[in-house]
């Protein structure tokens, strides 16, 4: 073997070894995920790669290819545990599934994965915010196609407003804000406010501290359960 094949497949292995990062503004314009796909998510790996493919493999198949590394282990591990508790709860009837296009694989539609996942608790800080900026943009989404349909029945606006996907994004909005930036629902000053509003801001996306402390106040009113 010449230098440059030589090159070319240590390039190969490294590519297969990359642990590469998920495009959560694609990947949750899907209305559901298989196990393995939130599970990926969730602490922060690309679902269609090398390593969500080998991390359910046998300790010395994983390692040939990434290594062991502490750090390496850890995220394989998170993943896996994550994996075992959605089949778990699958498996006991605690998350809703379906299958599609007749192939079988279960499905978990979107916002009963998201919730779940937050209800868990293994999540890495991108899925946080990847999550909080979709809540964020379904609340959005609804209070506009509500407006939009001003002059329709009233009961019927009200029944779009209070769907299960608004009540889903609320708990993910308030669960994020008092597990992930330590948010008091019963304090008159909190500071989460801000570094809720400059974490979405880092996104690029645009929010201001006002449009936060709104969303968590209608979120503790709605669900007093998450106070």
């Amino acid at each position: 073997m010449n230098n440059k094949d030589a090159q070319s497949a240590k390039n190969r292995v490294e590519k297969r070894r990359e642990i590469v990062k998920p495009d959560y503004t694609a990947w949750f314009r899907n209305d559901a995920f298989t196990t393995s796909e939130i599970a990926a998510l969730a602490v922060g790996i690309e679902p269609d790669s090398t390593f969500t493919f080998y991390a359910s493999s046998d300790d010395k198949e994983f390692e040939k290819i990434f290594g062991n590394d502490t750090g390496t282990l850890a995220l394989r591990g998170r993943y896996c545990e994550l994996s075992a508790l959605i089949k778990r709860s699958l498996d006991g009837g605690e998350l809703k599934r379906f299958r599609r296009y007749s192939f079988d694989v279960t499905y978990i539609p979107r916002a009963n994965a998201l919730e779940f996942i937050v209800d868990a608790g293994i999540f890495c800080e991108e899925f946080r915010t990847a999550t909080s900026n979709w809540a964020q943009r379904e609340i959005s989404s609804r209070k506009t196609k509500a407006e939009v349909s001003k002059t329709d029945d009233p009961r019927a606006k009200q029944k779009a407003l209070l769907t299960r996907e608004r009540e889903t994004a609320l708990k993910l909005i308030i669960g994020m804000a008092i597990g992930g930036y330590g948010y008091n629902a019963a304090a008159t000053r909190n500071s989460a406010t801000k570094e809720i509003a400059d974490d979405v801001a880092r996104t690029g996306l645009s929010i201001d501290e006002d449009t936060v402390r709104k969303w968590l106040q209608e979120a503790c009113e709605i669900l007093p359960a998450v106070k």
